[in-house]
Formats: structure tokens, sequence, C-alpha cells
């Protein structure tokens, strides 16, 4: 892990709660302190932004337990003022039985998680806020990698600079006019040796012919440009870049020329350099990002019991229909990560509503409706996860256009994510669940045929059917997920 991102897990995990019962704040409190959490309370929402503004400056990691109705305003209008005031932090807001749909529009406002104020909210807390401290770690993490190359940009620009050109005058194209000290000291000399000096009067070791190429071309009104490797006094081979202009006279005559070379060796080590630094960099930022990727997978899966081989299983099956489809393997690649990490925004879904037995009510469903959003968001902290979280955005869009969230339709869907939704659904399709059998893979198959065109793509349909029985029905086996792991997978996708 780089520096910056160390620094930031070094901060301190803290919880303000703003509840005005002062019993419930009190046993709030203490079970989060007892899970090693910093924690404070409030009964009102004033006290609260004022503790939250105080607490700003000493820059912790912190997180609001929010109660929605205060006796001085509601949760939502403290928020605002906080917003007004540029103070932003991850909330989590509570809510009492029956305000379920308050509590759907609160996390549609950006709430981290809600919490019910019913008889196992006190042994849900270190849950719930040790999932929210490791999505806020992951996204710094990203942002720190992200930061890498940018300071290694700037440092390359810094170097050139300053580095500091060669300049000479000439007054006819075989004498020297007036000389810089930097092209007198590239020579070996002073430029007391050189200037007003003809070439033919100069010591051997002063003249190297790349310095006086093109002169009579120049003295024709022409510009020369010319990039060479010349020896240095000290006997180094170095790399220069000579421009020679014209100066004309009111005549519109030549009357002298000025001469300019930038020793560009260091210039040339310093990009090779770069480049080999940029290419490990963006080897070890692809690294950590897969690691980190395939961390948050492991989370997932225990937090979410069906979730376990399905994101293995969905990232395969994808990669296979993707190079179908497109032989580029980077891309291919690309939709196997989206595959791979698609529910992932089923972390910001409360565990009871994720792993509810029975049907959910029509403001749990809204509520998972929104984890391809959060996943997409998870993903596009980073430049280098745009499109994988472009992909994972639009993964439950319906061909017909009556997915969500945005409810596009055919080609206006990302190819990847039509990809990834015949994959997903297959998948899902002969997949144990607890509240019904598995189809066989036949039937799963029968299934997306019946649903060309409808919900998915026919073209995809048409080649994953075309796929042998043997990579569509062996699933990826379940269990610990290590990156050599989702290598293997991604390596036999490709055979």
């Amino acid at each position: 892990m780089n520096e910056f991102a160390a620094k930031e897990r070094q901060k301190p995990r803290c919880v303000l709660v703003v509840e005005d019962d002062d019993g419930l704040q009190r046993l709030i409190v203490r079970k989060l302190q007892k899970a090693g959490y910093q924690t404070k309370g409030a009964i009102t929402a004033h006290a609260a932004i004022e503790m939250v503004i105080q607490w700003k400056e000493e820059d912790p990691e912190l997180v609001l337990l929010l109660d929605q109705n205060l006796p001085d305003m509601t949760g939502r209008d403290m928020l605002n003022i906080l917003e007004k005031n540029n103070v932003r932090f991850p909330f989590v807001i509570m809510t009492g039985q029956g305000d379920e749909r308050l509590a759907v529009d609160m996390m549609k406002m950006g709430a981290a998680d809600y919490l019910l104020k019913d008889l196992n909210l006190i042994d849900r807390l270190p849950e719930v806020f040790n999932r929210l401290f490791i999505r806020l770690e992951t996204e710094q993490r990203l942002l720190a990698a992200e930061a890498l190359l940018k300071v290694a940009a700037e440092e390359h620009r810094i170097l050139l600079d300053n580095i500091q050109p060669q300049v000479w005058y000439l007054t006819d194209p075989d004498t020297y006019g007036a000389v810089n000290e930097s092209h007198a000291a590239f020579l070996g000399t002073k430029k007391e040796a050189l200037e007003s000096k003809e070439k033919r009067l100069l010591p051997e070791n002063y003249v190297i012919e790349a310095f006086w190429k093109g002169n009579g071309k120049v003295f024709a009104g022409s510009v020369v440009q010319a990039e060479e490797w010349v020896t240095h006094f000290s006997g180094q081979e170095r790399c220069v870049f000579i421009i020679k202009k014209p100066v004309i006279g009111e005549n519109g005559k030549v009357t002298s020329v000025v001469c300019t070379a930038e020793d560009i060796t260091e210039r040339k080590l310093a990009e090779k350099a770069l480049l080999e630094s940029q290419e490990q960099i963006r080897i070890q930022q692809l690294k950590f990002q897969e690691e980190l990727l395939l961390s948050i997978i492991q989370i997932l899966e225990l937090y979410d019991i069906y979730t376990r081989g399905h994101s293995e299983n969905v990232a395969r099956y994808s990669s296979l229909i993707a190079r179908k489809i497109n032989p580029d393997p980077d891309w291919a690649k690309e939709v196997y990560w989206a595959g791979l990490v698609h529910d992932i925004g089923k972390l910001l879904v409360p565990t009871q509503i994720l792993n509810k037995p029975g049907r959910l009510t029509d403001e749990e469903y809204e509520l998972v409706k929104m984890h391809p959003v959060w996943g997409a968001k998870v993903l596009m902290t980073s430049e280098k996860l745009l499109d994988i979280g472009r992909f994972v955005l639009h993964h439950h869009e319906r061909y017909d256009g009556r997915g969500y969230p945005d409810g596009i339709s055919g080609n206006a869907i990302p190819l990847a994510s039509r990809i990834i939704c015949v994959a997903d659904s297959y998948d899902a399709m002969t997949s144990q669940r607890s509240y019904r059998t598995p189809f066989t893979p036949q039937q799963a198959k029968e299934e997306l045929k019946r649903n060309k065109s409808i919900q998915f793509d026919p073209e995809i349909v048409d080649v994953f059917l075309s796929l042998d029985s043997e990579s569509q029905e062996v699933p990826i086996p379940s269990g610990e997920i290590d990156i050599n792991l989702a290598n293997r997978i991604w390596d036999s996708s490709k055979r």
C-alpha cells in the first residue's frame, strides 16, 4: 500500500450519533465505542452542527448516525445546513417503523445506509459501520492509486522546465557571432574563444559538424530544425535538438542567424524512465485495483448469502461471450471484471433486505434496484474504472426499455452491459435459492430464448447458446476468492 493510502487508514474512525432520545443515544454510543469507534452524541441538530464543524478541523474519518425527526429541525434540514457550509460527511439515517418510504428517499439523497429503530437496532450497529468504513477506505485507496500517475507527470514537467538551451549567432555561414555560456560549456571552452571566430580558425575539438549543418539553407531564408547525436567535450554522446532561424534586415536580406540547441539527452532518458515508471505504476495500479475489487467481492459474499460463486460465474460467462463478439483481449478483460464486480452495489443494501427469505415490499425492492447506481458510483471514483462502472450501471437494463435505472433500450445499452445481463440471468436461474428450486441448464436456455428482444439482446443470447455446453454448464466453484483464482478463471475463459 502506498504512503498516502496508509495515512488515510490511520485516521480515527469516528461516529456522531444525533438522537433526541437520550437513553437510546447513550446505548448506541456505548455499543459503537465497544466496537472500537470514537463516538460522541448530540440531542439537537444545532448541537450536532457545532460538533461536526469543530470535529472537521481534526480531519477524522467521520460518519453521522442521524435521526430524521429531531426537536429543532429534521435530519434533512441539518444536512442542507452542513452542505451550505461546505461540510460533507457520509451519513446513516435512523427511522421508526412505518417510515420506510422516507428511508428510501434519504438513501436516494445520498445516505450510506438506513436503520430501523427496532429491537435489533443495537446489535446491528457494529456490522453496519464496519461495512461502511470499509467502503470509505476502498474509495480512498482508489483515489490514492489514481494520484500516482499525476505525481509522475508533474515531476517530468519540472525536469523539462529546468533544461537550459544553448544559444549562438552566426554572422555568415562560417562565422560565430555572440555565444552563450551553455554553448561554450558544451564544447568545453569559454564563449570568448568562439565569438567572432571563423570555423576554419577554430581548434578541431571546438568544431562539431552537426552545429554547422544547414547554414547555407538558413542564410537563404529558411528555418532549419534537426535532432542530432553529437560528442560532448567529455567524450559522452549527447542528443541535441537544433533550431536555426534567419534574422531578416530592412532590405529583406538575412543579416544573421540565431541558433539554439537543446540538450535533450536527459529528457530522452527521463522520458524513457518515465515511460518505464508509468508502465510499472500501471501494472501495480491494475494489480492493486484487481486485488481491491476482489476484496470487495469477498466482503459482498460474506454479506449476501446468495452471491457466493455467482460473481465468478457471471464473469466467466461474460468473458466467453465477449471474446466471441470482439477478439480484442483488453475489452474482453474489462467485460470480465465488470461481470466480477457487477453486484458490489449490494454492499449498500441493508442486510435484512438483501437476505430476506420472503417477498420484498415495494419500498424494499426500490432500494435493491439502486444497487447498480451505487456500484457504479464506487467504481467511478477511479478514472481507470469509468468504463467498468458504466457497464455495471446498466446491467439491469432491458432490451425493450423496461429495465432500470435509466430505462434505456436496444443499442443504447452498452454492449458489455447487455452481455452481463444475459450471463447474470442465466447463472441466477440455474443457482439454488431458498424460495425456489434452480432451473436446469436447458430450462434456463429456453427462458433466454423466450425473452429475446424483450429482456435480452437477441444476438447475445444466440452467441451464448452457441458456446459449447461445458463452458455454459460448469459453474466456477464458490468459496474463498483470491487474485490467483480470478486469474485462473480469466485464463480458462480464453480457451
